[in-house]
Parts: structure tokens; C-alpha cells; sequence
């Protein structure tokens, strides 16, 4: 019987307990580091790019509030839709502009002209749009008359 299977089959024990075994460990490597790494600080006046923050945080908020009210509070195609979606696309443009006019910016537009970052960026992307998208459908299917377990015999 493997040492983890010990460690988590166990119910005096639980699988709980895999994370109290890691704060030691945890603990010795921040004091490691306290005590070897010394890296080189420069001190500088730092610009805080507070519009930006405030752009994206606003435009992601707006879209996060119509994906979770659209359906059950308002209808998906209502003037509440339009003027969430509307509103939170036109907020997240206005932060791409700020963003690339700032001296500091939150989100510094030139990383995605490497190409790795640009495609691993859409690549995640498209990842949780088929994670969520297959989680809400899924959930969703089961829950229909004709995709009911009992009628299969799950």
C-alpha cells in the first residue's frame, strides 16, 4: 500500500491532513529563503496606473453581473442585456486605450507581441470557455426529461 493512500485512506487521518503535512515544509523553505536569497533592490518612484485598474475591474464586474442575472432576473435578449454587455465591452476598450498610454501600465499591452504569450493567452481562453460552457451544459442536459438517469439506468 502506497505511503499517500496510508496517509488519505485513513479515517483518522482524512485527506485534510495532506495539507498539514506541507506547512512545515512551507515554513523551512520561506525561512531558507529569508536567510540565501538576496536579491538587488532599486528603489523608485512607482506610478500607479489607478484608471486602468479601475477600467478593467469595472468592465469585467459589468459582464460577470449579466452572465449571472441574464436568464433568471431579466431575459437574455432585454435592454439589461444590451446595456451590460454594451457597457462592460465599452469600459474594457476604454482600459485597452488607457492602458497603452500610461507610463505604467497594469497590463502592459507589448507582452502580447510575443507570440507565446499571445497564444497561450487565447489558448486559456478557449480552455475555460469549454470548461464553464461544458460544466452549464452538462449540469444542464441532466437535469432535462429525456437525459434523466432513471430513464437510463445510471
Amino acid at each position: 500500500m502506497p505511503t499517500s493512500c496510508v496517509l488519505v485512506g485513513t479515517s483518522w487521518l482524512g485527506w485534510r491532513w495532506c495539507f498539514f503535512i506541507g506547512v512545515p515544509f512551507a515554513l523551512l523553505a520561506i525561512a531558507l529563503l529569508q536567510r540565501t536569497l538576496h536579491l538587488p533592490t532599486v528603489r523608485r518612484e512607482a506610478k500607479i496606473d489607478y484608471l486602468g485598474a479601475f477600467l478593467i475591474v469595472a468592465g469585467v464586474c459589468a459582464l460577470l453581473i449579466w452572465v449571472t442575472l441574464a436568464g433568471n432576473e431579466f431575459a437574455w435578449a432585454s435592454w439589461q442585456t444590451a446595456a451590460l454587455t454594451g457597457g462592460g465591452v465599452a469600459l474594457l476598450v476604454l482600459a485597452v486605450l488607457v492602458e497603452a498610454k500610461v507610463a505604467e501600465p497594469v497590463i502592459p499591452l507589448g507582452i502580447f507581441r510575443n507570440r507565446t504569450v499571445a497564444l497561450t493567452t487565447v489558448a486559456s481562453l478557449l480552455v475555460g470557455v469549454a470548461m464553464f460552457g461544458g460544466t452549464v451544459f452538462l449540469s444542464q442536459y441532466f437535469q432535462a426529461p429525456w437525459a434523466s438517469p432513471r430513464r437510463w439506468r445510471v
